[in-house]
């Protein structure tokens, strides 16, 4: 008995009939990955954010110390100094996410060069949690200048 040649693919799936089968196949997968990738992209971003606003902290505390040591090394006094340099980083501060910020100011002299040191610290609220913050500026006092009368105490 002879097979007739479109007898012998009856049994196999057509090709719309294979698509559909893999079609039932994949329907959940998109779903799956979806629900996979979405909480690792989350984290990334989030993550991201957070290391965006540490480095931002970071500067702005960095460049607060800085001008707070350039405005100190122009006052007269120590006592003027720490007033001008606790001002300075307040106003370079007040926007920022340091709140209440800590100010050391220190005039030193070495060799008969005369330096008014800043230390700014501070705690910055970050997403997750709170950082300490801490940052350095120096300034060398200019001997030549008209008035200076700044002297280590």
């Amino acid at each position: 008995m002879r097979l007739r040649p479109d007898a012998a693919n009856e049994n196999r799936p057509s090709a719309a009939s294979a698509h559909q089968q893999h079609r039932r196949r994949d329907r959940g997968s998109y779903a799956l990955e979806f629900a996979v990738a979405f909480p690792v992209m989350l984290l990334a971003i989030l993550v991201l954010a957070t290391v965006t606003i540490d480095a931002t902290a970071h500067a702005a505390v960095g460049r607060a110390a800085r001008q707070a040591a350039r405005a100190a090394s122009l006052a007269t006094t120590p006592a003027e100094a720490q007033a001008v340099a606790d001002a300075t980083v307040a106003d370079n501060l007040h926007t920022g996410l340091c709140r209440t910020p800590q100010v050391d100011t220190t005039v030193s002299t070495a060799d008969g060069l005369a330096m008014v040191t800043v230390a700014v610290r501070c705690q910055a609220t970050m997403p997750f949690g709170t950082h300490q913050l801490r940052a350095t500026g120096d300034a060398v006092l200019d001997r030549y200048r008209a008035g200076t009368t700044l002297t280590t105490p």
